[in-house]
């Protein structure tokens, strides 16, 4: 009887320990598979960050190179209007000194008529 019980209690003790086994190696699962599940997602989310960070840079490089283009055409449309003005000065000193010519040339013409009139 002592020998049936103590046989029993063997087995008892042996079916306990593979059961605390099984239960061992299917926490010892779950957490590798929640630590791989967590490293996936921090994978993921360094990802979308590098993606969010390079979507920033090249929109700031748009906006950088968006903006030295209107400086580029201000520049121009101002070194344009520049140099019309000085045209336009140019214009005006070369009429003024064409007139001040004409000008010049009749007076010498009417200086000579007079003194072929006088004589």
């Amino acid at each position: 009887m002592e020998e049936r019980r103590r046989r029993m209690a063997a087995e008892e003790e042996r079916r306990i320990r593979a059961e605390n086994e099984r239960e061992d190696r299917r926490l010892h699962e779950r957490e590798e598979r929640l630590r791989r599940e967590q490293e996936e997602e921090q994978r993921k989310e360094k990802l979308r960050l590098e993606r969010e960070e390079e979507r920033v840079q090249q929109q700031e490089e748009r906006q950088r190179r968006m903006r030295e283009q209107e400086e580029a055409k201000l520049k121009l449309r101002e070194d344009h209007e520049r140099r019309m003005q000085h045209a336009e000065e140019r214009k005006g000193r070369m009429e003024e000194e064409r007139k001040a010519r004409v000008e010049e040339e009749r007076r010498r013409k009417e200086q000579l008529e007079e003194e072929r009139r006088g004589r």
